[in-house]
């Protein structure tokens, strides 16, 4: 998938995909870009089941009169790259995150936009990595955006932070309540699988990879501190990579 998507850019102007999502059919109100990634690449991937690792619990959902068929989407795209980013704004292609694994995500994914039949439609999911950490825009981000409110990460908890105090992220270990309710060591011997800008995969435990929103800087290390958006939660830079492997960083 992470082919498919760069021979997408070869096509578009070396544009990562925006996606698409809309509420109706009738409608293209854009809800969440980078939603709907897996239909604009589908003419490259041409394989619906190609989207689902044989390991994701996730089932197909039956096409009904107002819902199309849903492929399980194992995979999300990263929101940092979403909306038409260039692919010359990731500053480490090799470091930075494309894809990585979900579970209890559908999508009609064999649709070039994803077009749903009603407001409740599938589309495959969208994230930073942030998993029981908050999102950029501080609202609390236990799911990743997709199709339904089911979808989590099954990755193991970027960032190696795995539940929250109060507000405050808690490195493991510490405690704290609200523990995550995601599978916290990922589906492929306690990781996964990462697709990364330049082309490549490969496996890595949640801890080795920053999560976040783009840092300010390809120097700034990753920022897990409460505050206001965009300066909280944001990943490591691709040149302040510490003890992480890779990032969903662009910068």
């Amino acid at each position: 998938m992470g082919l498919a998507i760069l021979q997408y850019v070869q096509d578009y102007d070396e544009s990562m995909p925006s996606g698409r999502y809309v509420s109706s059919a009738s409608t293209t109100t854009l809800i969440k870009p980078g939603v709907g990634w897996a239909g604009g690449v589908y003419p490259y991937s041409k394989n619906g089941q190609v989207l689902r690792c044989p390991d994701d619990p996730t089932t197909p959902t039956v096409a009904t009169a107002t819902v199309p068929a849903g492929y399980p989407v194992s995979y999300s795209y990263n929101f940092n790259l979403a909306n038409g980013a260039a692919l010359a704004s990731m500053n480490a292609p090799a470091s930075t995150v494309i894809l990585t694994e979900v579970k209890g995500d559908t999508a009609n994914a064999v649709t070039a936009g994803e077009i749903p039949l009603s407001s409740s439609g599938l589309s495959s999911s969208t994230g930073d990595g942030l998993n029981v950490l908050y999102a950029t825009d501080i609202a609390a981000a236990s799911t990743v955006s997709g199709g339904g409110s089911g979808v989590v990460y099954d990755s193991g908890v970027p960032g190696g932070f795995t539940c929250v105090s109060g507000s405050t992220p808690v490195p493991p270990g510490l405690g704290c309540a609200g523990f995550s309710s995601t599978a916290p060591k990922g589906r492929h011997n306690e990781g996964s699988i990462y697709a990364m800008g330049d082309g490549h995969s490969k496996f890595f435990k949640g801890g080795a990879v920053s999560a976040g929103g783009n840092a300010g800087s390809s120097t700034d290390a990753q920022n897990a501190t409460v505050g206001t958006a965009p300066q909280a939660y944001r990943a490591a830079g691709t040149g302040n990579l510490g003890s992480f492997a890779i990032t969903y960083s662009a910068k």
